[in-house]
């Protein structure tokens, strides 16, 4: 099954794009990412702790990007296993659109499939992944690109603690009417948006 999502963002094709092409970026946009490791053209090493639902593991493996058309987007390839012996494949695609004023729409489609795992299991882990990450991405895409009279980075953070999610799946992720977390993720997503901060500065 192919999980979908998508977000508009405050930055241009091009800028996005560059965003995704940088591997600490990556790291702190992709959830549980822990290594990205450059292994030739277009290759990297990886390795990340996935937790949710009825999925808690940590897989290493192997991820090549093709159908790369700067801006526009590429698909990303992988392989990995996890911790307990479950071999995990599959691809995350991603597409860029260019918007009217200085914007731009980031569309990821994700397909994933676990040896031994029920399948319903993994696409539902895969759209927590999904929404993830577009939020964080969002979160890197305003500190490297503030809109234009924003007070601070704290005043977005906050805005991202609201009762009240953006119409649409993308992005729910971050907000507390989302049930899928518990209430200690928003003290350490608040930690989390300030260490971003600092190392965008």
């Amino acid at each position: 099954m192919a999980i979908q999502g998508s977000r508009r963002l405050g930055a241009t094709q091009q800028q996005v794009w560059d965003i995704l092409r940088t591997p600490e970026a990556l790291r702190r946009t992709m959830p549980g990412l822990s290594l990205l490791e450059p292994q030739g053209a277009d290759r990297y090493r990886w390795s990340a702790d996935l937790q949710g639902g009825q999925l808690s593991s940590r897989i290493e493996g192997n991820a090549s990007v093709g159908d790369k058309q700067a801006p526009l987007g590429a698909v990303l390839t992988f392989d990995g296993v996890a911790n307990g012996g479950a071999a995990w494949q599959g691809s995350v695609q991603l597409r860029l659109a260019e918007l009217a004023n200085g914007q731009c729409t980031v569309g990821c489609t994700v397909h994933a499939t676990a040896a031994g795992t029920d399948q319903h299991v993994v696409d539902a882990l895969a759209a927590s992944l999904v929404d993830d990450f577009l939020a964080r991405l969002g979160v890197e895409v305003h500190l490297q690109y503030p809109p234009a009279g924003a007070d601070s980075e704290d005043d977005f953070a906050s805005t991202l603690m609201t009762d009240q999610p953006p119409a649409g799946r993308a992005g729910s992720a971050l907000y507390k009417d989302d049930k899928k977390f518990p209430a200690w993720v928003w003290p350490v997503l608040a930690l989390v948006l300030l260490g971003l901060w600092w190392l965008g500065r």
